[in-house]
């Protein structure tokens, strides 16, 4: 096999976008489908992949919405008044 077995060091350079939107949920189903078949063969592509989900929902976990105010200041701003912007 062409996959070393240290799980440490970066994925596989072919891989690396794959594992990313696999990650975060916008891989189409046959790219997430070969990317997890092929982090289930190759450490280094399996600790990247369980990394970056870990990561991401830790990022999620912590997001907060922006406060009511800034919302609103921000719907009624007066650059949603302009009809055309000037040069």
């Amino acid at each position: 096999m062409f996959h070393k077995e240290n799980e440490e060091g970066a994925p596989c350079r072919h891989m690396e976008n794959h594992l990313q939107r696999t990650a975060d949920g916008t891989a189409p189903w046959l790219v997430r489908l070969y990317a997890v078949a092929h982090a289930a063969g190759c450490p280094r592509c399996s600790n990247f992949l369980s990394r970056m989900e870990e990561m991401l929902r830790q990022l999620r976990a912590t997001k907060q919405a922006p406060p009511e105010d800034v919302m609103e200041r921000l719907a009624n701003g007066a650059w949603r008044r302009q009809s055309s912007v000037e040069p």
